[in-house]
């Protein structure tokens, strides 16, 4: 019985470890909305109900992605050493633990307010019918990238609404940017990794119709767009200037990272530029939040 027990232990482990990524960043843009909403200083149930929630929600999502995905993650080189396909752990094991953590989540969830609640839903269904076989919203053109680009918004509505039972047009903005920032890396510097898996899968994303020059375009473009508009529309949202400030800053940075790849694909300096474009994109979220304090000499 007690190996039983710390068999699925280290089974529920061995899956939490393998999605870290994705628990940290949607309950972490869900915090950062309540955080600029409460100027640095939310009120600690509602904040702490939103993200919990949101942590258990996207475990049972992602684990149903993995578990769909599980025989055609063995053809992934980087994929293929996860839980399930390297079958260290059992499906069943993962069911198990997708819909507890839905169960919890969404209970959490409705605790909070029927907005905050609807938000969470709506997050559980699109990112359910990512990776739903009938619906596949993965294998759609250009709707993979919209799906994963819409998290930050959802989560930031999420923790707007929490809070305030309201839309905040301050997080919102934040939201957008890290969105359309979280697009622009995605064919590059995400889903490059994972053309022949899609392939296999018949999955076609940008980062399969575009070649490597243009994905590095896009990113260079999106970059300098960011740069242009934040400086121009910071104070209409409230925000001080140290949001401006590190998305110009920031943003020339990863454009020194991202130029000597701009035309050839090198591993090594692909490498070098996701760090650093990476950085920038989770500073954003830092900075929105410092940017949203009432500091008077900014």
């Amino acid at each position: 019985m007690k190996t039983d027990i710390a068999s699925k232990v280290r089974s529920v482990s061995l899956l939490l470890k393998s999605r870290l990524e994705v628990i940290f960043i949607w309950s972490w843009s869900t915090a950062v909305a309540c955080l600029i909403v409460g100027r640095g200083a939310p009120p600690l149930e509602p904040t702490f109900k939103a993200i919990l929630s949101m942590v258990f929600v996207t475990i049972s999502v992602y684990m149903y992605n993995d578990i769909v995905d599980s025989e055609a993650d063995k053809n992934n080189k980087v994929k293929g050493g996860r839980p399930l396909p390297s079958g260290r752990v059992q499906i069943g094991d993962a069911k198990v633990l997708a819909v507890v953590s839905a169960v919890v989540g969404l209970a959490i969830g409705y605790t909070i307010n029927m907005y905050a609640f609807a938000f969470i839903v709506f997050f559980f269904v699109v990112f359910g019918l990512y990776s739903f076989p009938l619906v596949h919203l993965k294998k759609i053109f250009l709707v993979k990238e919209i799906v994963i680009s819409s998290g930050p918004i959802i989560a930031s509505l999420v923790g707007s609404y929490a809070i305030t039972q309201t839309v905040s047009y301050q997080a919102l903005f934040a939201a957008v940017i890290t969105a359309f920032m979280g697009m622009v890396i995605q064919p590059g510097l995400n889903d490059s990794t994972d053309i022949e898996a899609d392939k296999l899968q018949g999955v076609k994303t940008l980062a399969i119709a575009l070649d490597w020059r243009l994905k590095m375009q896009l990113l260079m473009l999106g970059i300098l767009l960011v740069m242009v508009v934040t400086p121009l529309t910071y104070s209409y949202f409230n925000y001080n200037l140290l949001l401006p400030l590190w998305m110009v800053a920031g943003g020339f940075i990863a454009l020194r990272y991202i130029f000597p790849i701009r035309y050839v694909y090198d591993e090594k300096g692909v490498l070098k530029a996701r760090k650093m474009v990476i950085m920038y994109w989770a500073l954003m979220q830092v900075f929105s939040i410092l940017g949203a304090l009432n500091i008077a000499f900014l």
